[in-house]
């Protein structure tokens, strides 16, 4: 599977990367974060970027023909209600909640995925 975006209504979805790039999503973000607010995993792909804090998952994606422009979505972890985890070749997450659709997020090596995993279950026990 390429690296490919998709962006219809409230449905979201990129291929993220890996944690190795993080830096530049935390970077991006930062500015962006509420009082209280820490991020707990940050992923950078070429697509766009993913972080995810203790509050909510911040998802970027780039966004445009050359890429120069970015759309920072915002799920509260609260409103997260399920989560399917694949951790085939790539790790593959898909979530659903109250308002928004859905989300399809697709990373690649290096990242943790027992830390991503259990930040997720954390997210769906919230209530």
């Amino acid at each position: 599977m390429g690296d490919t975006n998709i962006l219809l209504s409230h449905f979201w979805g990129a291929a993220l990367g890996d944690e190795t790039g993080g830096g530049e999503t935390i970077e991006q973000v930062n500015p962006l974060l509420l009082d209280g607010e820490e991020i707990e995993i940050a992923t950078r792909g070429e697509s766009g970027g993913a972080a995810f804090t203790n509050l909510r998952l911040i998802l970027v994606n780039n966004a445009g023909l050359f890429k120069k422009r970015s759309i920072i979505s915002f799920i509260r972890t609260a409103s997260i209600d399920v989560v399917s985890v694949d951790a085939g070749t790539l790790f593959e997450v898909k979530l659903a909640g109250r308002g928004f659709d859905g989300a399809y997020l697709l990373f690649n090596d290096p990242i943790d995925k027992i830390k991503l995993t259990r930040w997720l279950s954390n997210a769906v026990s919230q209530q």
